[in-house]
């Protein structure tokens, strides 16, 4: 699964042209998409769901082996439904009533992740970590709903 990139929204009217001009196409992006897409695979992972983790990366990994990096409809409605999925799920298994990492938990999802923020930066709290990972899936998902609403093609890139 590609870690930077954005996700770019295509008017469909792309597949009626030749494919090297998809980028004539795009009305509009979204930063750092495949990136809150890995956010999202790891909380699953974290939290045990390995089936829907690996699901959500079946689905980066089919669409990035195409000549257009395109997500077929049907792929687009499955991943908006896991990614609405996770918040659930990670709130379930990760954190606590109030959305934070419990400290018996935190040294052990540290040493488990790469993708979400457990660091002791200036103004960072390390037990927020998996809540701004919720955050960023929240995000990605609204903005797919936002393409889906519309209309739109949505392309890795």
């Amino acid at each position: 699964m590609s870690r930077w990139g954005s996700l770019n929204f295509v008017k469909p009217e792309w597949r009626d042209d030749d494919a090297d001009n998809v980028g004539d196409y795009v009305v509009d992006n979204y930063r750092h998409g495949p990136s809150d897409l890995r956010v999202a695979f790891e909380l699953l992972a974290l939290s045990g769901k390995l089936d829907m983790a690996q699901r959500l990366e079946g689905l980066m990994s089919t669409t990035y082996q195409r000549d257009v990096a395109i997500l077929e409809h049907n792929e687009l409605d499955e991943m908006i439904g896991i990614l609405g999925e996770v918040p659930v799920i990670a709130r379930k298994t990760l954190v606590d009533e109030n959305d934070r990492v419990p400290a018996d938990k935190l040294e052990q999802l540290k040493s488990r992740s790469s993708e979400l923020d457990f660091g002791n930066a200036a103004g960072h709290i390390p037990e927020d970590g998996v809540v701004e990972g919720i955050l960023r899936v929240h995000g990605v998902r609204k903005a797919l709903e936002a393409a889906r609403a519309r209309g739109l093609d949505v392309a890795l890139n």
